[in-house]
C-alpha cells in the first residue's frame, strides 16, 4: 500500500503487522497503535 500512496502523498511508511490479515486494526489493535503512534511521533518538521 505504501507505494501506491507515495504518488499523492510526501510522507508515506510502510509497516508489516504480523500476524493480521484484512481487519489489521481490529486483529492487531495494540501492533497498530504503535505503529501509527511511532509514524506521528516520526513525523518531519516543515
Amino acid at each position: 500500500m505504501a507505494a501506491s500512496l507515495r504518488p499523492w502523498a510526501e510522507n508515506v511508511a510502510g509497516v508489516v503487522i504480523q500476524d493480521a490479515g484484512h481487519i489489521i486494526p481490529d486483529e492487531q489493535p495494540d501492533a497498530t497503535a504503535a505503529a501509527l503512534t511511532s509514524f506521528i511521533d516520526n513525523k518531519p518538521d516543515k
